[in-house]
């Protein structure tokens, strides 16, 4: 394991342990939009925009993409509650970290 990999894995072990209340959580996802944090451990490797696409309207997902292409802000969207197959409203702030592992 290259020490790259060392310091990615450290600090998502770290990253999943943040919980913002009962039902309140961390992902990550890399350049690609792919989850590779995720309180749902199957959604590793997935792309989160395709999830996404499954649940939301048209307009929520053009609001998500433009969130990714300024690379910081709030979006409202559907998603399913942890360890649940229901669907519920999610708020999700969206920032990209420069070189957040991937370069």
């Amino acid at each position: 394991m290259t020490l790259k990999e060392i310091f990615r894995k450290k600090v998502l072990d770290q990253v999943e342990k943040f919980k913002f209340g009962k039902n309140g959580y961390f992902i990550v996802t890399d350049k690609n939009n792919n989850y590779i944090s995720h309180i749902n451990r199957n959604l590793i490797g997935q792309n989160a925009l395709k999830k996404l696409e499954d649940m939301n309207d048209y307009l929520s997902l053009n609001k998500i993409k433009e969130t990714i292409e300024k690379k910081e802000g709030y979006v409202y969207l559907k998603f399913y509650k942890p360890n649940t197959n229901k669907l519920s409203f999610k708020i999700l702030y969206l920032r990209t970290v420069p070189n957040g592992g991937d370069g």
